[in-house]
């Protein structure tokens, strides 16, 4: 589902259902938002501050300058687009950081030929490269060693030290190890020059036109966290509690935990 999509539904859910307009006159002292700003439309004459996409406002007239070019403005609502977006985005973000990484294929990233400096490649080099992809959750998959090809043994902070005392297990470029730690990515043998990361990037930001990137089987369940986020605000805690349960009951079937 697109935002706009998602942001209809979620409507549904709360019981706030806009009343949308390309054209014609407001009613004063009614509270508008600019949903979608088309060029040379105007509206600050009737309280707007200023022409854009995402402006509330509240009418002090009847007339705008010109509304002639199909700027959508919405009213009669207790959330706004925006507010509902952000609340959409947030657990969509939420979802992901919960779910096994096997429900979050799409977010799979490479990241190759990172240069690694005394051992370690950090979260800011990493995410920087190419594009701007931010890690989610210190989500590392695989590491792979850049001259050899060979692929490290990931391994727990915990077991650094069991490592680097043995001889025997001491990372060579045939065999590597790594760990997480500290917003870095740390490799033996620590002369490595250049690896390869796999990783899951936190989803894009939906918007009206950009789509949820998780699997359409979870968009359901990105809603029920938006709802459950959104109710409170009307004192319908009960109403939050039964979507958030909605919500985590499936996390839980997806992680084999029910």
């Amino acid at each position: 589902m697109t935002g706009d999509e998602m942001i209809a539904n979620l409507s549904r859910r709360l019981e706030d259902v806009p009343t949308l307009a390309t054209s014609g006159t407001l009613t004063i002292g009614v509270e508008y938002v600019i949903d979608k700003f088309e060029t040379s439309d105007a509206f600050t004459n009737v309280g707007a501050a200023s022409n854009a996409t995402g402006v509330e406002f509240t009418a002090t007239g009847t007339t705008p300058t010109t509304w002639t070019n199909g700027s959508q403005l919405s009213s009669g609502v207790e959330y706004n687009s925006n507010i509902k977006l952000e609340a959409i985005n947030n657990a969509q973000l939420r979802l992901a950081k919960l779910l096994p990484d096997k429900e979050l294929t799409e977010l799979e990233i490479l990241k190759s030929a990172l240069s690694v400096t005394t051992g370690k490649v950090t979260f800011a080099t990493l995410e920087a490269a190419t594009t701007a992809d931010v890690i989610l959750n210190d989500r590392i998959q695989l590491v792979r060693i850049g001259s050899s090809g060979a692929f490290a043994t990931m391994i727990d902070i915990s077991d650094v030290p069991v490592v680097t005392n043995n001889s025997y297990l001491t990372g060579l470029a045939a065999s590597p190890y790594s760990w997480v730690h500290s917003q870095s990515i740390y490799i033996l043998p620590s002369a490595t020059t250049t690896i390869d990361v796999y990783y899951l990037r936190q989803p894009v930001d939906i918007s009206d036109s950009v789509a949820c990137e998780l699997a359409t089987s979870l968009h359901e369940t990105v809603l029920d966290l938006a709802e459950s986020a959104l109710w409170p605000q009307k004192d319908e805690k009960g109403r939050a509690d039964l979507a958030e349960s909605r919500a985590l009951s499936y996390v839980k079937l997806l992680r084999g935990e029910e």
